[in-house]
């Protein structure tokens, strides 16, 4: 009896051992999605304000957005996210007298290279 549970606790390590063993083949890394963004529409912004979006698909990678800090009238409530998503950016009412434009850049996860969209505002 005892060298049938010899025999199967042997079988046993054997058997896992091989169950354990590592495929070669497989990318064991995460691979990053394509990314891409654009403008839902190409016009440009009136004077009086309005809300533009950006399309984004990332697939199920991260994404943040950077706004130059010289267009503070150019805003969004989300700077940050992951996967498919339409992000609205609010252009305020234009004041100036002037034309105007932003460059906001969409930075995706994975060390891909960013996207930017130019926003053009009306005087």
């Amino acid at each position: 009896m005892k060298k049938i549970y010899s025999l199967f606790f042997t079988l046993a390590i054997v058997l896992s051992f091989f169950a354990c063993k590592k495929d070669k083949n497989i990318n064991y890394k995460p691979v990053a999605s394509p990314f891409s963004a654009q403008l839902e529409t190409t016009e440009s912004v009136a004077a009086d304000g309005a809300t533009v979006n950006v399309i984004i698909k990332a697939g199920t990678d991260g994404w943040w957005v950077q706004i130059p800090s010289s267009a503070p009238w150019c805003t969004t409530t989300r700077p940050y996210g992951s996967g498919d998503f339409t992000l609205p950016v609010k252009i305020a009412a234009n004041t100036s007298g002037a034309e105007r434009a932003v460059d906001v850049i969409l930075n995706p996860t994975f060390q891909l290279p960013p996207v930017t969209v130019t926003i053009h505002q009306a005087k």
